[in-house]
């Protein structure tokens, strides 16, 4: 069945005015026009693009990457929590700088569009797509008295991969989109559905900020999504997130783990993530170093998740020097609750047994003695454990599948359980053999997913190509156990353009093919994201106004090699290229529906041969055409007595074939003149490939004959010419 999409048509031309898209005759709904925001489109509903804060606490100094250098390195997410979902396509074709002018296309309920102009793409090739240029800015900024923002001191641009859906940031949102809808980059086409977040980790190149230069101490670390408002939203004014971060180790100022001073301020930080207080499970123990309560103020709250009531040896802890401000160590409820504490004086240690709490949350919070304040400590949790949980990974399953390596995800999936209905959390890992040997690659925003949601869509930029096996580890806050997946997804070199656009095959990369590509995937992403079928075929001649090659027919069934061929179809205007069997002929474009070989090549293959035309479009084939090898083989013109035994044998080269529509034409030496035409029509090759013509008597007898002794003797001449030949008619 031949696949059914729906899709939205797009005038590629820049107007001088907005362009609605509305069906012909379609009145606009009632209500107040989009005010102050520049569309002539009414009730528009837009995207708000806002940093998620939770990501910039996933950040570490790395001084390995660029010698002599320090940078900042940081993980980023920008999510969409508007009433519309974020649309960008580029324009083709290209600029004359190389970019594509990019326009946003704004939708209202009604499925009515406005596009305006927001911005550029810029295409890379170490990704073979484009980025949105200066998507995001990356700035290191001075903290005032009271908290307020100073100077900036050191940034970094970034821009972006490509804009996807790849995680869920809020599904309570108002028309949030389950199944997201941008998940390639394979086309023109990026975006942000609503309630959907793209994650940079750290690790990615141009995830950091240069630090070198800034001296030891705390700091705002600040992320801008579309800094130079070229998208446009429902609020421009939350598009900055920032957090404090230490730049120097502690005991200078904060630790990695702040803010944590109170409860609310910990849930806030996603689960289990780097630099995260929301520790959340903790097996089969963790502990964190390098804390400190920077000031007599200071409080720390960190969250963790016991899946069991607790028994004798487990425990959370406290390691200081009481010497350097002595610290006392509490635990409490899921509701913030007081359940226990240690408060001993002068001791380095503080410890609470878990034993007889039952299973949940509770909160191990340290806090220095009135008017302390300790530089270095650290915490130890050790939680219960009971029955293991289980994972089934369910993608990729058995075999292998390829992705485009950075052009598309890939939606790792899995089924968790717990005996016991615990809480689980899934980490995902890449390794090209299915071992833990040290070379596994960590997908570092699957870090602790929650094990019901069941997948974690995966960037392929994060590893190299390559063939891998998936590790699921879960954790049930007790136990971890993992499981590799039943077979592989292989990131694979972008196709580019694998084949022509007039050909059915697989999805073609728009940024880096014709731009007949770019129009059709302007229109139709599924030609770039899934399939290039016969819908996007005929948009070729419906989007692009080009014809493709096609309804080829040749006007002989058989052509002797030298031998002319005339070919007939539609789409031939500018055709590239004409083969028959695979080899090239000299051709002739006569017209866009027509096309002469003058004269078919020598080295084209015999017996039944296939003819292709290509042309900037791509390549069409026709029916098969029967090639021969025509040559006289043998003539005998002279017998004793009265010649009654002469003949002329020709050789085809294939058996069975039809010689209609060629001549055998005897030439007079004397005056180089035709004496004798025979026409060939009638005449069929024999099982090894012969033909004869000649006397009556001939032996075996001839497919066509002429009188007794009418051969001459001499310097004379034998031909076989395509088409008729006149009697007595000059050599040519």
């Amino acid at each position: 069945m031949q696949n059914q999409r729906s899709f939205f048509w797009v005038s590629l031309a820049l107007a001088a005015v907005p362009a609605l898209g509305c069906a012909p005759g379609t009145e606009l709904p009632e209500g107040e026009a989009a005010e102050e925001n520049g569309l002539a489109l009414e009730n528009a509903l837009l995207p708000d693009i806002v940093v998620r804060e939770s990501d910039l606490h996933t950040n570490y100094l790395d001084v390995t990457s660029v010698p002599g250098r320090r940078l900042l390195r940081l993980s980023n997410g920008t999510a969409n929590i508007g009433l519309g979902k974020l649309y960008l396509y580029g324009v083709t074709p290209a600029n004359a700088d190389g970019t594509q002018t990019v326009m946003q296309r704004v939708f209202n309920a009604a499925g009515e569009f406005e596009d305006r102009t927001a911005g550029s793409f810029t295409y890379h090739p170490g990704h073979s797509h484009v980025h949105f240029d200066g998507w995001a800015s990356y700035r290191i900024r001075q903290i005032l008295p009271g908290d307020g923002v100073g100077d900036i001191l050191a940034q970094g641009e970034k821009t972006s991969f490509c804009i996807l859906d790849l995680g869920i940031y809020s599904s309570a949102l108002p028309n949030f989109d389950p199944d997201g809808e941008f998940h390639s980059c394979g086309s023109t086409i990026q975006g942000l559905a609503v309630g959907w977040v793209d994650v940079y980790g750290a690790g990615l190149s141009g995830q950091s900020i240069d630090v070198t230069d800034v001296a030891e101490g705390t700091y705002w670390l600040e992320s801008v999504v579309d800094p130079t408002d070229k998208v446009l939203e429902s609020d421009e004014t939350n598009n900055a997130t920032r957090i404090k971060v230490t730049i120097g180790a502690p005991p200078l100022a904060e630790d990695a783990y702040e803010p944590n001073n109170d409860a609310a301020a910990t849930n806030f930080h996603p689960v289990g993530q780097m630099n995260s207080s929301n520790l959340g499970p903790v097996n089969p123990s963790r502990t964190i170093t390098g804390l400190s309560l920077h000031d007599a103020a200071d409080v720390d709250w960190f969250r963790f998740y016991a899946n069991d009531t607790g028994g004798a040896s487990d425990f959370v802890r406290v390691n200081h020097v009481a010497s350097q401000g002595d610290i006392d160590l509490e635990l409490r409820d899921a509701a913030g609750n007081l359940v226990a504490s240690s408060a001993q004086t002068g001791v380095d240690v503080e410890s609470i047994s878990l034993e007889g709490r039952t299973e949940g949350w509770y909160y191990a919070v340290v806090r220095a003695k009135p008017g302390a304040a300790n530089p270095s400590y650290s915490l130890t949790i050790d939680p219960p454990a009971n029955q293991a949980p289980s994972i089934a990974i369910t993608a990729p399953g058995p075999g292998n599948v390829d992705v485009a390596h950075a052009i598309d995800t890939y939606n790792a999936t899995w089924t968790a359980s717990d005996p016991e209905g615990d809480a689980t959390w899934v980490t995902l890992w890449l390794n090209e053999q299915p071992s833990l040997d040290g070379t596994q690659i960590l997908l570092e925003t699957s870090r602790m997913t929650p094990g019901e949601e069941g997948f974690h869509i995966v960037n392929t930029s994060y590893a190299p190509e390559g063939t891998y096996w998936v590790y699921a580890e879960v954790t049930d806050g007790g136990t971890t156990v993992g499981t590799w997946s039943p077979g592989t997804v292989s990131f694979v070199p972008n196709p580019v353009c694998a084949h022509p656009v007039c050909q059915q095959g697989a999805k073609l990369n728009a940024p880096v093919c014709d731009t007949c590509t770019q129009q059709i995937c302007a229109v139709d992403p599924y030609c770039c994201n899934t399939a290039w079928d016969s819908i996007c075929v005929g948009e070729v001649a419906s989007v692009c106004q080009l014809a493709c090659a096609a309804g080829i027919a040749a006007d002989v069934s058989v052509a002797a090699r030298g031998s002319r061929v005339v070919l007939t179809g539609t789409g031939f205007g500018g055709a590239t290229s004409v083969t028959i069997g695979g080899v090239e002929q000299t051709f002739v474009a006569d017209s866009a529906t027509s096309i002469t070989i003058p004269a078919v090549a020598d080295a084209t293959p015999t017996g039944s041969q296939g003819i292709a035309v290509t042309t900037s479009t791509g390549a069409a084939t026709g029916p098969s055409l029967t090639v021969i090898d025509l040559v006289v083989n043998e003539l005998d013109s002279d017998t004793t007595g009265t010649d009654v035994l002469e003949f002329v044998e020709i050789s085809t080269g294939v058996p069975g074939v039809s010689l209609n529509g060629y001549s055998l034409v005897l030439f007079n030496g004397g005056n180089d003149r035709s004496y004798l035409v025979v026409s060939l029509d009638g005449v069929v090759s024999g099982p090894n490939g012969l033909a004869v013509i000649g006397n009556p008597g001939v032996v075996p007898a001839p497919q066509k004959t002429f009188a007794n002794n009418l051969l001459q003797n001499g310097a004379d001449a034998v031909a076989i010419y395509q088409g008729t030949y006149a009697s007595n008619a000059a050599i040519t």
